[in-house]
């Protein structure tokens, strides 16, 4: 599984570290996403930041330990830490669905390598960096969303050569134990400094020693999907997700750009060795109009085959599609309109009405769109069970006004909101519940095998059982609309209907149960529960087929492939 031996190794943990092996109900969460239920498709910029650190003579590895345990379910993750050789090991904390298993895997650390320093990062790093460098088995926490300058610092403290408390965005225990916490100096408002991280990525992916532990996804072999980021932070004020400027405790006060060359650097060399399709993660026009179309005209020059997908934010003009589609053989497009709701959706800080959105979609069907993914959400407040409904039924309505062409996807807030978000601090405001007083908390409550324990918050109009059962609901009348227009044919169709109704009857199950589903000696769940979740979650691979656009011949240009997977250029 190759040699893991640098100075700083970088670990992307899992949810949980005995997924497969029957430990609960496949959560719904990722249905719009390309991911298994590990969630191990990590930040879009990681392979920048071991890109940054390489270049400035530190030799770095990431080991992305959620996708070896989808990959590998006989895996020892005790011994695959143990064998880990580095000078600092670092935790990527990046959403609150992996806060479980990210505790676990640092203590795992801790244990096998009590001698070697612990650094976390990452949004949900950021948002608990107190709370985090209080634990025993993490020795420091940097905040924000630009690490790589930091960690280079945190090496030479380390070592001895600078003092701790020069280290910006850092939090740590002093000699009494205490946790101190640095001013948050470094928040570079230009990301002019970020190296080749698609060099790096492609290098190691396709050569033998890393190509198990680094690629970011489940099928990466298969699907070699790539994501290229577009920049830090974002120009949207969202109320629902913690990207937002002005954050803290390292908020920014406008979000920081990749030079548009180097964006399309990315593109360039990733379709010159595979043909599949290319995420740009961002809206290209939060740099503003210029920006974005001079992103689109280098795009044009370099004249990819692949599908590339665009994220909107805002519903651009006419024009812009339509120099999209002047600019590349084939374009995809990602909006969240989370709702039907007009004034919720407005409410929640996306100001744009149904008449607009599907003025939008109408544009882009024109245009040549191939698909257009739509992203709606149960558990947002002023939401209850009916407009949920509502909201399922106005994805059949586009349906059938614009065609399969249009991708409605549905799932829960999952386990809570962002902890960046406006939603998450102040609650209250907005109906809503916390159910959890810190990240401990939260990560407890995921060992629980339903889903619905895992539920950080409830809100006014939806208690979290109710969510459950609506959630439910919604993905099965979604799924019975999209076989009836088309999107997907009746066989897959009927067997995600099982798989959905079959994650609902467990659920129901661990119910009427209650504390008689519980774990054996050993910690793991009972054998009836095990058996019944192992098979829900080795079909999972059903509910993504409708995510994968197409190749355009093979997975990999055999000649360009051979030569990243020598180390050349």
């Amino acid at each position: 599984m190759g040699s893991y031996r640098s100075d700083v190794i970088i670990i992307h943990p899992p949810a949980q570290l005995d997924l497969g092996r029957g430990t609960g109900v496949p959560i719904p969460a990722g249905e719009g996403l390309l991911s298994s239920p590990a969630m191990e498709t990590y930040p879009p910029d990681l392979p920048y930041v071991a890109a940054y650190l390489e270049k400035n003579g530190v030799s770095t590895q990431i080991v992305n330990l959620a996708r070896l345990n989808v990959t590998n379910p006989r895996l020892s993750t005790g011994s695959l830490l143990s064998g880990l050789r580095a000078k600092l090991f670092c935790l990527v904390m990046d959403h609150l669905y992996r806060c479980r298993g990210s505790l676990e895997v640092a203590a795992a650390l801790k244990e096998a390598h009590p001698q070697v320093p612990l650094a976390v990062f990452g949004e949900v790093a950021t948002h608990f960096n107190q709370e985090l460098a209080s634990l025993p088995q993490v020795d420091y926490v940097i905040a924000g969303d630009s690490v790589e300058e930091p960690l280079l610092q945190l090496l030479e403290s380390v070592s001895g050569e600078i003092a701790m408390e020069e280290v910006p965005n850092l939090s740590f225990r002093d000699a009494s134990g205490q946790v101190r916490t640095n001013p948050a100096a470094y928040l570079p408002a230009s990301l002019d400094y970020l190296g080749d991280g698609m060099g790096y990525f492609l290098r190691r992916a396709l050569r033998r020693g890393e190509r198990e532990s680094l690629p970011p996804l489940w099928n990466w072999h298969r699907y070699p999907v790539l994501f290229i980021p577009v920049g830090r932070g974002c120009n949207q004020a969202c109320l629902h997700c913690g990207s937002a400027v002005g954050g803290e405790p390292c908020g920014r006060e406008r979000m920081a750009l990749r030079p548009p060359e180097r964006i399309v650097y990315d593109i360039e060399i990733a379709s010159k060795v595979t043909t599949a399709p290319l995420y740009l993660v961002g809206d290209l026009r939060q740099g503003g109009e210029n920006f974005a179309l001079e992103v689109l005209g280098l795009i044009a020059e370099v004249d990819p085959t692949n599908h590339l997908v665009f994220d909107l934010f805002l519903p651009p003009e006419r024009d812009f599609l339509e120099r999209m589609a002047s600019s590349m053989s084939h374009f995809n497009l990602r909006m969240t309109p989370l709702t039907h709701d007009e004034e919720l959706r407005v409410g929640l800080g996306k100001p744009y009405t149904n008449e607009e959105l599907e003025q939008l979609l109408g544009w882009a069907m024109d245009a040549g769109c191939s698909r257009f993914y739509l992203y709606f959400r149960v558990g947002l407040p002023g939401q209850d069970p009916q407009s949920v409904r509502e909201t399922v039924e106005y994805c059949g309505e586009l349906l059938r006004r614009f065609g399969p062409r249009v991708h409605p996807l549905i799932s829960p807030v999952y386990p809570n909101y962002p902890p960046g978000s406006a939603i998450f601090h102040q609650p209250e405001r907005f109906g809503v519940t916390m159910q959890f007083g810190n990240l401990s908390e939260q990560a407890q409550a995921l060992r629980h095998p339903h889903w619905g324990e895992h539920l950080g918050y409830e809100t006014r109009w939806m208690g979290k059982g109710e969510l459950v059962v609506t959630t439910y609901e919604a993905l099965i009348e979604l799924n019975a609309i999209k076989a009836k227009s088309g999107l997907i044919p009746p066989r897959l169709a009927s067997q995600i209907d099982r798989f959905y109704r079959d994650a609902l009857s467990l659920l129901r199950l661990l119910e009427e149960t209650g504390a008689n589903w519980a774990l054996t000696p050993e910690g793991r769940p009972a054998d009836k529960l095990s058996s019944a979740s192992s098979d829900l979650l080795a079909r999972f691979p059903l509910t993504k087929r409708e995510l994968m656009l197409p190749l355009h011949g093979y997975r990999f240009h055999p000649l360009r492939r051979f030569r990243y997977a020598l180390g050349l250029p």
